[in-house]
């Protein structure tokens, strides 16, 4: 029984993924994969961890977000 059992969890986890994804779960994972690249593209820019190049990220972040028609993500430090 037990081996049947293994058998079993073996054949499930060794099954491929589900390959079915809806259009508005890959147009949300396109959203997030820009507003990561912006990200990105702020901390090659703007590396060191100071107050001014803080403020530099996060207006590149904005522009970038404004650019690439991505809604704009809270400031930094904000309180909801």
């Amino acid at each position: 029984m037990r081996i049947v059992f293994l058998v079993a969890a073996l054949a499930a986890l060794a099954a491929p993924p589900a390959l079915a994804t809806s259009a508005a779960g890959k147009a949300a994972q396109a959203r997030w994969d820009r507003a990561d690249a912006c990200a990105k593209m702020s901390f090659e820019r703007f590396p060191d961890w100071t107050k001014e190049h803080a403020a530099k990220r996060e207006a590149f972040v904005r522009k970038c977000h404004a650019d690439k028609r991505l809604p704009q993500r809270a400031p930094v430090g904000a309180k909801e």
